[in-house]
């Protein structure tokens, strides 16, 4: 009897099976080192990786999914982390500004869970936040997590991450990498995501709302550790991309983060239009880290993390 291939949300059972949906398609540097999402000029396409029970057939998703992220998706749409610029044999338009510090690509992994497209096709897209990359623990835990949960998912580095600069870049370019990253999981029309849920991790959240907020059609918009002020100033509230969101909103708050006080983001979503569902970690803090004394530790702050936005992301498509 053929084995039925588990949807989203099917828990830690569905995704602890030998190698279950583990990252399939990776794409590595010249050097082997960083993990990079173009073949020109600073990347190539390393190996793709297959679970060993998945079905081989004329539709295999691997090939048609993977081969446009590196050699046309982003080659033409993020570029230098932004910008639009020619793939191979196009000739570069006018007025073309200069790559955001220098790079002609940014590094990325995308997970593709066992069984893909089959199923609900439900992706997720993470984003770092300001002072991190995307091999920050909480983002590097979730994208492992729910591609094992059947999600198609991809991390990815903003321009000032890769460049390793310490200021984040312009909002502008900030979402245009972004959504370029959300253009690469519909290159292929056969193995695209039926659903899309965007978010991170402080900036990160605050660049997914930023972009669902100009009319990209999302599921469902999630903030890991909303900065909904400056640190220890809540009297200083700066909410505004959140009143002109439609989409559904997840905020996993931390009860120790100097950036957003739980009481003031209580009374801020009452005024906020779209749905909003929040969920407090205790003694956490904007990293989703607790003290030595706590009588908590970090990995269960991070599975209480993952079964929140997962059980989240299940609802909304209900």
């Amino acid at each position: 009897m053929p084995e039925t291939p588990p949807g989203p949300g099917a828990g830690p059972a569905a995704g602890k099976q030998q190698g279950a949906g583990r990252v399939l398609a990776e794409v590595a540097g010249e050097q082997g080192g960083s993990l990079q999402l173009l073949d020109h000029p600073v990347g190539r396409m390393a190996h793709i990786d297959r679970h060993p029970q998945a079905p081989k057939s004329a539709h295999d998703p691997l090939p048609e999914l993977a081969q446009p992220i590196v050699q046309r998706a982003l080659a033409r749409r993020v570029g230098p982390c932004g910008r639009t610029h020619p793939g191979q044999g196009q000739t570069p338009h006018a007025g073309v500004g200069q790559p955001v510090h220098g790079l002609e690509a940014v590094s990325g992994v995308l997970g593709i869970p066992r069984w893909w497209p089959t199923g609900a096709r439900v992706s997720v897209v993470l984003s770092h936040g300001a002072s991190r990359d995307m091999n920050d623990p909480v983002i590097e835990f979730l994208h492992r997590e729910l591609t094992d949960r059947q999600y198609l998912t991809l991390r990815f580095n903003h321009p000032f991450a890769e460049a390793r600069k310490r200021r984040p870049d312009s909002m502008r370019v900030l979402r245009r990498t972004l959504r370029a990253a959300v253009a690469i999981l519909a290159s292929d029309p056969t193995a695209a995501p039926a659903h899309v849920f965007l978010g991170g991790k402080g900036l990160g959240g605050q660049i997914a709302a930023d972009l669902a907020g100009s009319r990209v059609r999302v599921d469902g918009v999630f903030f890991l550790g909303y900065p909904l002020h400056a640190s220890g100033k809540p009297e200083a509230v700066q909410a505004e991309q959140l009143y002109r969101l439609i989409s559904p909103m997840l905020f996993i708050q931390g009860t120790r983060d100097r950036t957003c006080d739980i009481d003031v983001l209580r009374q801020t979503l009452t005024r906020v239009g779209a749905p909003t569902t929040l969920q407090v970690c205790r003694e956490a803090d904007q990293h989703f880290k607790v003290l030595k004394k706590s009588d908590r530790t970090e990995e269960e702050v991070q599975a209480e993390v993952l079964d929140g936005l997962d059980g989240w992301m299940s609802k909304i498509r209900e």
